[in-house]
């Protein structure tokens, strides 16, 4: 039984598709279109991590330098007892406020670090600005590295790279000259 001549000529042109170079060009494309977006994604997901990084370093700053001004108060406090009953000078106790200022200015540098790491983060999730200061505001404790690292080959590792895997696609766009066909402009 024949097949339609409509189905046969869409069949066919498939067929074609599939095997002419112009076919291995599309596939080429498609392929480099597919890994430029993995290498997308995997930028975007770095971004996220470093950023979600950045915010945790923030916190972890911003705690140990509220911690060290609680600390300094502390020692500006018993450097002025100390004082009061003649066991240093002035200027120990000047040496302590002076510290402790300087602890207390570097506090709103940390903050706004951390504020600018939270924001690039809520931006990179498609949230608004702000949107990450209740989900990050419980400190997290720090984490440790993996006991073992699987090793890798150096070169194995850049093979994987996307923007590696797209430069080692094949791009060709034309079809490639073939000793069977002769060039358009001989045929007849």
């Amino acid at each position: 039984r024949q097949l339609p001549d409509r189905l046969r000529r869409r069949l066919r042109g498939r067929h074609l598709r599939r095997r002419t170079p112009f076919g291995r060009a599309a596939r080429a494309t498609a392929e480099g279109t597919r890994a430029s977006l993995r290498a997308v994604q995997l930028t975007v997901a770095s971004e996220i991590a470093l950023n979600y990084l950045d915010a945790r370093e923030a916190q972890a700053r911003l705690r140990i330098a509220r911690d060290t001004l609680s600390t300094l108060d502390e020692t500006v406090e018993i450097t002025g007892w100390r004082l009061q009953a003649g066991l240093v000078g002035s200027l120990d106790l000047e040496r302590a406020r002076q510290l402790r200022a300087q602890t207390a200015a570097s506090i709103p540098a940390i903050e706004t670090a951390y504020a600018a790491a939270t924001n690039r983060l809520a931006v990179l999730l498609d949230e608004t600005p702000g949107a990450m200061n209740g989900l990050l505001e419980p400190a997290a404790e720090a984490l440790s590295p993996p006991a073992v690292f699987p090793a890798a080959i150096p070169a194995e590792v850049i093979r994987r790279r996307p923007d590696v895997a797209l430069a080692n696609r094949p791009w060709r766009r034309r079809p490639r000259a073939s000793a069977s066909r002769p060039p358009s402009s001989i045929r007849r």
